[in-house]
C-alpha cells in the first residue's frame, strides 16, 4: 500500500510540472499569434482557457505539497489524500494538455509542438496506480465509514433505549438542529488564510451537507 501511496503522491507532483510546461507553450503561442488583426491573447475565450488551466495546475501542485508535507511530518496514514490527488492530477493534466493543443490549433498536432505525445501518454495515468473508477469508490467509502460506525452504535442503542436514553436524545437533538438549519458546521478559520474565509465557509457548509447525505444513504442499508 505504501508503494501505491508513493506512486499516487508522485503523480500529483509530476503532473503539476507537465501542466506547467503545457501552459507555457500555450501562453507563448497566444502572445505571438495574430487573428483578425489582434493577438489572440486579447480574446476572452483564450483568456478563460488559460485562467482555468493555471487554476488546475495550481491546485494540483498544492495537493502535491500538502501530501508531501504530511509525509515530512511523519504521518503514515495519507492514503486518502494520495488517492484524491492521483484522481485529480491525472484527469486535470489531460484537460490542460488537451486545451493547450486546442489553443495551438493545428500546430498542436505537430510533433514539433511536443504536445501530441504528452496527451497520448497521459491516458495511462487514469489506469495505473489504481484506476480512477476504483479510487473514487475508495474515497466515497472512506467518507461513509465514520458515519456508518456512528449509525451502528445508534442501532445498538435502540435495542436497549432505557440504558442509552442520553445518547439517543443527543442524536435526536443533533438531527433536529440539522433539519431546521441550526447546526454548526466545522470551522476552518484556524487552517486557512483570512483572505479565503468566504471559501472556507462554503467548504464548511458542504461538509455539513455531506454528513446529512451520508446519513440518508446509509439509512437505506441500516434499519434503526
Amino acid at each position: 500500500m505504501n508503494i501505491l501511496n508513493n506512486g499516487r503522491f508522485g503523480m500529483a507532483a509530476g503532473m503539476s510540472g507537465t501542466m506547467r510546461a503545457a501552459i507555457e507553450k500555450a501562453a507563448d503561442y497566444v502572445a505571438n499569434r495574430q487573428q483578425f488583426g489582434n493577438k489572440i491573447c486579447s480574446y476572452s475565450t483564450i483568456q478563460e482557457k488559460l485562467f482555468r488551466m493555471c487554476m488546475l495546475q495550481y491546485v494540483t501542485e498544492s495537493m502535491g505539497y500538502m501530501v508531501s508535507g504530511n509525509m515530512d511530518r511523519g504521518y503514515v496514514d495519507f492514503q486518502l489524500e494520495a488517492a484524491i490527488s492521483k484522481v485529480y492530477a491525472s484527469e486535470d493534466a489531460w484537460y490542460v494538455v488537451d486545451e493547450a493543443i486546442q489553443i495551438l490549433d493545428g500546430m498542436g498536432f505537430m510533433r514539433s509542438a511536443g504536445l501530441e505525445r504528452v496527451l497520448r501518454d497521459l491516458r495511462i495515468l487514469r489506469i495505473f496506480e489504481g484506476t480512477n473508477d476504483i479510487l473514487r469508490l475508495f474515497i466515497a467509502l472512506t467518507g461513509l465509514q465514520l458515519t456508518g460506525s456512528h449509525l451502528n452504535k445508534l442501532q445498538k442503542a435502540f435495542k436497549n433505549p432505557t440504558a442509552n436514553l442520553g445518547f439517543i436524545l443527543e442524536e435526536g437533538f443533533r438531527r433536529a438542529k440539522r433539519v431546521i438549519g441550526l447546526s454548526s458546521p466545522p470551522s476552518l478559520s484556524d487552517h486557512i488564510h483570512p483572505k479565503f474565509s468566504d471559501s472556507g465557509a462554503v467548504v464548511s457548509s458542504n461538509i455539513e451537507k455531506s454528513l446529512a447525505i451520508n446519513i440518508n444513504v446509509l439509512m437505506n442499508f441500516i434499519i434503526l
